[in-house]
């Protein structure tokens, strides 16, 4: 039995040969091939390949079979004793894969017959010459704190303050 560790979207999942894998959306097309060249660790029976951080060569072959979404994750946030409630709903999106074929280094592909996706590689950084300091970013303004209670309107300044309770006459 063939399987592959392989990267997708800044994860790791499990790939077994002809089983169907769940991952983050990707942006391909229902029915089309994928090809990750990412594979962390490859393995059939006793021959097992762990890559440093990948192994070069090896691949993993699957095509869309759907797109969804997961199940509803409800978040709720509060801080005690300020009454500060959020509530939030979360959904990930997702791709249904079917694994079809997991790649030793050195093995001969077969011809595609679509486009395969590979991950874009970051352009290498332009060196700079020695004794030259990197600019710093731009320092932000500090975020201001929102007031516990919403301000009330202004009054008048001739109207009288209002006060909590009725005046106590006295008797005598």
């Amino acid at each position: 039995m063939r399987y592959a560790v392989l990267m997708s979207g800044g994860k790791q999942y499990l790939a077994l040969e002809g089983k169907a894998l769940e991952v983050d959306r990707i942006s391909t097309r229902e029915g089309e091939l994928v090809e990750f060249g990412d594979v962390l660790l490859i393995a059939e029976d006793d021959r097992i390949q762990v890559g440093k951080p990948t192994v070069s060569g090896a691949s993993v072959q699957a095509h869309v079979l759907s797109h969804l979404r997961g199940p509803k994750i409800r978040v709720f946030k509060y801080r005690p004793k300020k009454r500060t409630r959020k509530r939030q709903g979360h959904r990930q999106e997702l791709t249904r894969l079917e694994i079809d074929e997991i790649r030793f280094p050195g093995s001969v592909p077969p011809a595609m017959k679509t486009a395969a996706v590979k991950p874009a590689k970051k352009p290498a950084a332009a060196k700079k010459p020695p004794g030259v300091a990197e600019k710093a970013p731009p320092r932000q303004a500090p975020a201001t704190k929102s007031p516990r209670r919403s301000p009330q309107p202004a009054r008048p300044r001739s109207a009288p303050k209002p006060s909590g309770r009725a005046k106590k006459t006295s008797k005598k």
